[in-house]
């Protein structure tokens, strides 16, 4: 298991970084694109507007979801690992826009 400190060297490396931010605008691309009798649509389109307009500040709010996770902890994720965490996470923060 990572250290807190491996893990925080982890989530400030500019790699992971860019990879969050580059799943949150495809996250957001694919919310625009969804049906829209998803569940909790209406609250996802706000937030895929939100992401879209600043999706670094969007990528800095998720990547706690993002860094909690053994896989991506271990160093051994793949894009795939990083998109799947951002997009679990999008209904929960639709659902607490301020």
């Amino acid at each position: 298991m990572a250290t807190y400190e491996q893990i925080y060297d982890i989530w400030a490396g500019d790699k992971l970084k860019k990879e969050i931010v580059i799943s949150v605008v495809k996250a957001a691309q694919d919310v625009l694109n969804e049906d829209p009798g998803t569940t909790n649509h209406a609250n996802r389109v706000l937030w895929a507007n939100q992401a879209l307009e600043d999706p670094y500040l969007w990528g800095t709010k998720m990547s706690v979801a993002v860094i909690v996770n053994a896989t991506v902890q271990s160093g051994t994720y793949t894009d795939g690992d990083v998109q799947f965490l951002v997009n679990s996470v999008i209904d929960m923060f639709a659902n607490n826009l301020l």
